[in-house]
């Protein structure tokens, strides 16, 4: 699997940081992580997270 670019990685970020936003209303729990591995799959979950950290959920 080739690495992961800083931007492909940044993308991966603003995806879990949307997905936390998207589905905090409805449901935080149910977002998936749309990248089965790897560096990516791991910059999503901080994304996630530190939107759910964040002011507002």
């Amino acid at each position: 699997m080739a690495e992961a670019t800083d931007f492909e990685l940044s993308r991966a970020y603003a995806a879990g940081w949307n997905a936390a936003k998207k589905n905090f209303m409805d449901d935080p729990k149910a977002a998936k992580n749309p990248f089965p591995d790897g560096d990516k799959h791991e910059r999503w979950k901080v994304g996630y997270s530190e939107a759910m950290a964040s002011d507002g959920g």
